[in-house]
């Protein structure tokens, strides 16, 4: 059988005997048709109707199997006409695709970070100290003023828990190799002497707690804190030579900015301060050869601090990182 679309297949074919005033249904597939009062005769019709995956596709054609005469041409086309012209509707609806729906987008676990684990790192900087003397024994009322300056150095190891979710609390020990020195000279009652002080080196442990922004952590800190500290004089009118060492205890305070700049890494900038208060010092020497003791003078002494590190954070206790999904 040969339709619009080439060669086809019925898939069903019904034939029907026809007599007079006898009515009849022709279907296939969904489609129907209805022939009445035929006159006698034979007649098939071959309806076509293809459904090929899940797409409906309907060609659909009417053969004349015999041809007794013009009046069975005229009902064979007349039922003909009638099949195929409800045919298209319904092959649409039995074959119409289901509507497209995207595939849901793909969901990206991405971890947040957190500032939680232990650390350690190394730090470089410079550091400037006041120190005031005064010998109320020996000169009561006068006293002096002078400065010292120089570089520094050392290492810090810590903890830090974040929680709540962007304050980070932690410790921290730290200490530093300084070069912090300078001299004076002064006259008092008409001699004149040099003084030099030196700071040798710096330690703290201190408290922090900041506020985190993703790999950005602002912080103060706070602890005690414990300075080396050499001192000397000499007076050449007296050929005179004193000195005197110490470890002084006292506070300290500070604050900075860390960046997490890579993987397990992070660089600060920081500043302290440092007091220690007023010290009495006993300095030992000689004068004009003769071994001597000079007690009570007394030091304040306050360092200024600035720092820049480095550290490795560890995961030690760390455990997993909460995830966001990103779309």
């Amino acid at each position: 059988m040969v339709g619009p679309g080439g060669l086809l297949s019925a898939s069903k074919i019904k034939t029907l005997r026809c007599q007079s005033a006898v009515s009849g249904h022709i279907g296939a597939k969904g489609l129907s048709g209805r022939v009445s009062n035929l006159p006698c005769g034979e007649l098939t019709l071959a309806i076509h109707s293809g459904d090929r995956d899940g797409v409906a596709s309907a060609q659909h054609t009417a053969e004349i199997v015999s041809w007794p005469d013009p009046i069975h041409r005229l009902c064979t086309f007349a039922a003909g006409v009638a099949l195929l012209a409800g045919a298209p509707a319904h092959a649409a609806d039995l074959g119409r695709p289901p509507p497209y729906r995207p595939p849901p987008p793909v969901v990206v676990p991405v971890p947040i970070f957190s500032w939680t684990g232990c650390y350690i790192g190394g730090h470089i900087g410079g550091g400037l100290a006041s120190k005031t003397v005064s010998a109320s024994e020996i000169a009561p009322g006068i006293s002096f003023t002078g400065h010292t300056i120089g570089f520094l150095g050392g290492g810090q190891v810590g903890c830090n828990y974040q929680f709540a979710p962007n304050w980070v609390i932690g410790i921290e020990g730290d200490g530093s190799a300084a070069d912090i020195k300078g001299e004076a000279t002064t006259t008092v009652l008409d001699v004149t002497g040099t003084a030099r002080a030196k700071t040798d080196w710096l330690a703290s442990v201190t408290g922090r707690l900041g506020w985190a922004a993703g790999p950005w952590l602002i912080y103060a800190k706070g602890g005690a804190a414990w300075a080396g500290d050499k001192y000397s004089a000499d007076i050449p009118s007296l050929d005179e030579h004193i000195q005197a060492s110490e470890t002084r205890t006292g506070w300290t305070v500070g604050g900075g900015v860390e960046w997490a700049f890579w993987n397990n890494w992070s660089a600060k900038l920081e500043y302290d301060f440092y007091d220690f208060g007023t010290r009495s010092v006993a300095f030992t020497g000689t004068i004009r050869g003769v071994p001597e003791v000079v007690p009570g003078i007394d030091i304040k002494q306050t360092v200024n601090a600035v720092k820049f590190g480095i550290n490795y954070r560890f995961d030690w206790g760390k455990g997993k990182a909460p995830v966001v999904a990103r779309y």
